[in-house]
């Protein structure tokens, strides 16, 4: 054979080695959780690898465990093995300061585009595009008929829907910068809560009629939502849809950020190509049809632009 073939081959071959090592190493990768999203995304995946998860309608399934799903899974389908160290935060704006400051290599959940200094962080293509974040006023099952009811009302009158949500309280946080604008643009009473937890009390015990929170992305085949113990129902026939992007973040102070950042571009690209996404926004296929002819409140809205 000749020596200058055999030479190139055996490049070749060294090449396509380093390339296969380095995709079936282990990464340790620093990302930033909230206990609750840490302890529903350990339920979800089981002490399985990520990539085999594909059954997302069960309990666990928020989009606090999903996005984590969605990260480990793109990074893998990315050429690396993430070995995830979790760094608790208490919510989105800490998460969002840690990654900015390179304490963490990737924040655990999706960033709204304006929030997005790129200077400091990378962001991937949009996890959710315009138009594809939901959200939904939910209540308890006491209040729940009281409100339809008056919405069935309205609709029969051709009122506004509006106009109805208009004499809910809701409970929210001005932490919340995006929830907060769009509430008050809509002209809604809204109250401002520390945290989740304290929201869902205070609606448990009729101090406040209605949280805004997630359509989608729900483990339950009737979208519910679990907080404080209790069950709180969507109140059916009208969403807010967020035209804002959202979109993943890896520090740029973090020294693996360009390979983690690259990984992740190529995985949620496929991921969004197979229908994996899509099976993720909606596990209860038949939600996303249902939701769809629901009123939207922000059509008109420009809050967010």
């Amino acid at each position: 054979m000749n020596p200058r073939y055999l030479l190139k081959m055996v490049g070749c071959f060294v090449v396509l080695l380093a390339s296969f090592t380095a995709a079936s190493q282990t990464h340790d990768i620093v990302i930033s959780v909230t206990p609750q999203a840490h302890q529903n995304y350990k339920q979800l995946i089981n002490d399985k690898p990520c990539i085999d998860v594909n059954h997302y309608l069960q309990k666990p399934v928020y989009r606090g465990s999903l996005e984590l799903l969605i990260i480990c899974k793109a990074l893998t389908l990315g050429g690396i093995k993430p070995h995830f160290i979790f760094k608790t935060v208490p919510n989105y704006s800490r998460a969002l300061l840690e990654t900015q400051k390179g304490h963490v290599a990737i924040m655990g959940e999706s960033v709204w585009l304006k929030n997005i200094d790129t200077t400091k962080l990378w962001q991937t293509a949009p996890i959710f595009k315009s138009g594809e974040y939901i959200k939904g006023f939910y209540t308890t099952h006491s209040q729940l008929a009281f409100i339809e009811s008056q919405i069935k009302k309205s609709q029969l009158t051709k009122k506004p829907t509006l106009n109805v949500i208009q004499t809910l309280t809701v409970a929210s946080s001005n932490n919340w910068v995006f929830d907060w604008q769009l509430l008050n643009a809509l002209d809604l009473t809204v109250i401002n809560v520390p945290t989740t937890q304290s929201m869902c009390e205070m609606i448990k015990h009729n101090r406040a009629n209605v949280i805004l929170t997630d359509l989608m992305m729900s483990g339950s085949k009737d979208i519910l939502y679990h907080c404080a113990d209790t069950v709180f129902y969507p109140v059916k026939g009208v969403k807010i849809t967020f035209k804002q992007t959202r979109h993943f973040v890896v520090s740029k102070q973090h020294p693996t950020s360009v390979v983690v950042h690259q990984a992740l571009q190529t995985g949620l690209a496929q991921l969004r190509a197979q229908g994996d996404l899509a099976k993720m926004f909606f596990p209860e296929t038949a939600n996303a049809a249902l939701v769809n002819n629901w009123e939207d409140l922000g059509t008109n809205l420009d809050v967010f632009f």
